[in-house]
């Protein structure tokens, strides 16, 4: 695993009824070069891409990066970076596990998929004993000022769905990639008579010169005047960056060199 101090660095923040991390994208020299191997985990089969290299070479292999893994629209290119960040952050704080890349699959990647942004578990003596549920919400302009409760209340609707979809989603995509070891933790988890515990995250990834406090102010207003639910496990991490834009696509540079490119 990637050191996290290569990357990111974070630290609690108080001040708001829920649990609050703060932290920075670093601007340490080749800090996009690990960003661009989280996208091209995050976003491509990497085994196919090797064998597309092999098979046709590294030009080859770099354009089905281009336009099959990589989207082209900006507004998704954002969103992908903040998915795969807000994965790896779950991962590096909390040491959750990804089951699968969902962005991996999507059916047009131009476009986001419509599930659960991220999907983790929690895991203890091989077997699961957490679902974690993650809106993650990235950009690089001024973001509208509901963000933060419009990703709470999509995660109080997974926190009282019986069987949110992403499960299903997940359970297929481990039996495809015939890790069935993982399938059946998980099938057994989610056929449990007790309910595996949910936790609910939310992380935010914005341009540091964008970004606004009133938007965290919302929720707390929010959650305070009953206006949405209460999460009783809730955690959100807010991440900036300055010129978060240009390190996005230096990142996806990085990601779409492929051998000796």
């Amino acid at each position: 695993m990637t050191e996290v101090a290569a990357w990111y660095s974070a630290e609690p923040h108080t001040g708001y009824s829920f649990k609050m991390t703060r932290g920075t994208l670093s601007e340490r020299f080749g800090v996009e070069d690990i960003l661009g191997e989280f996208l091209k985990f995050g976003l491509a089969h990497v085994e196919y891409v090797e064998a597309v290299a092999r098979k046709h070479g590294f030009e080859a292999a770099a354009a089905y990066l281009a336009e099959r893994s990589f989207a082209e629209r900006v507004a998704t290119r954002v969103g992908d970076f903040g998915e795969v960040i807000a994965g790896r952050l779950l991962d590096a704080e909390e040491g959750l596990v990804r089951p699968v890349e969902k962005a991996r699959y999507k059916d047009d990647h131009n476009w986001s998929m419509r599930l659960t942004d991220v999907f983790c578990t929690r895991e203890e003596s091989g077997k699961v004993v957490g679902f974690v549920f993650c809106e993650a919400k990235a950009g690089t302009t001024s973001p509208p000022g509901d963000l933060a409760v419009n990703a709470y209340t999509k995660l109080i609707a997974d926190a009282e769905k019986e069987s949110p979809e992403i499960l299903f989603f997940t359970l297929e995509h481990l039996w495809a990639e015939r890790r069935y070891a993982e399938h059946e933790r998980l099938d057994d988890a989610m056929r449990r008579r007790e309910p595996v515990p949910r936790a609910m995250r939310m992380v935010l990834v914005f341009d540091a010169d964008c970004w606004s406090d009133d938007i965290l102010n919302a929720l707390e207003e929010a959650r305070a005047s009953a206006a949405v639910g209460e999460l009783h496990d809730f955690i959100g991490y807010l991440i900036t960056r300055t010129d978060l834009r240009a390190l996005i696509e230096a990142s996806y540079e990085s990601a779409g060199r492929v051998g000796g490119l």
